[in-house]
């Protein structure tokens, strides 16, 4: 058997001395060792199998841990896990006293958030970025972050709220990424088609129109 390229990568920056066709070897080997191990021990297979691409392109790209990747949901990390120094340890994912299916700090610096479900990646982020910016004015450069939205984490009002705090105070060097790997699109598609079944209602459309009358109703100070 040839060797991978895989075992090759012990921290993301291995990456960047890949060339494309290299790098879509190392892909193709996570998928296999994620195929592999997963449907042996359980766990979220679709969602890592959509965002191996996305996550070689972030660590090839960025300098983590330095620049921070905020993953929500954190079950889409297993590629992530691969090639930031846990690929011996990944065919012990999900068992006692392996690895976490989820992101964990503890495990890795290159962790950030450990939480599955919450919807907190995007205030996490920002919060990280905030304080990244404070710090930077006493020791520069600012370091880039960025939140990988998806795999249902937009179904959280949290993370409605964190977009408009985000529009408010425009970080510098940040990014948000939406992995669209169909859950995201349904989760729009539903609230898009919510929203006009509710504004369009006749009922809705009754109160909108008394808002208006009693609104001009009330006097306006000088």
């Amino acid at each position: 058997m040839a060797p991978r390229l895989l075992d090759k990568i012990d921290e993301p920056g291995d990456l960047r001395e890949l060339t494309h066709e290299e790098l879509a070897q190392v892909a193709q080997e996570a998928r296999d060792i994620i195929i592999s191990v997963i449907t042996e021990r359980g766990g979220h297979l679709a969602s890592n199998l959509g965002v191996v691409e996305l996550t070689l392109a972030l660590h090839r790209i960025f300098d983590s841990p330095t620049d921070r990747i905020v993953w929500d949901t954190t079950n889409q990390l297993y590629t992530h896990k691969l090639v930031t120094g846990r690929r011996d340890e990944f065919k012990d994912i999900r068992l006692e006293g392996g690895l976490s299916g989820f992101g964990e700090p503890s495990e890795s610096p290159h962790d950030t958030l450990a939480a599955g479900h919450a919807g907190t990646g995007l205030s996490i982020a920002l919060g990280i970025a905030e304080g990244a910016a404070v710090q930077a004015v006493r020791e520069p450069p600012l370091p880039w972050t960025i939140a990988v939205v998806g795999d249902g984490a937009l179904t959280s009002g949290s993370s409605f709220e964190a977009l408009n705090n985000i529009v408010h105070l425009n970080p510098e060097k940040f990014i948000v990424i939406l992995n669209d790997n169909g859950c995201p699109f349904r989760e729009h598609r539903f609230l898009t088609n919510w929203r006009k079944r509710l504004i369009t209602h006749p009922e809705y459309q009754s109160m909108i129109e008394r808002m208006k009358a009693l609104s001009k109703r009330i006097p306006r100070a000088s």
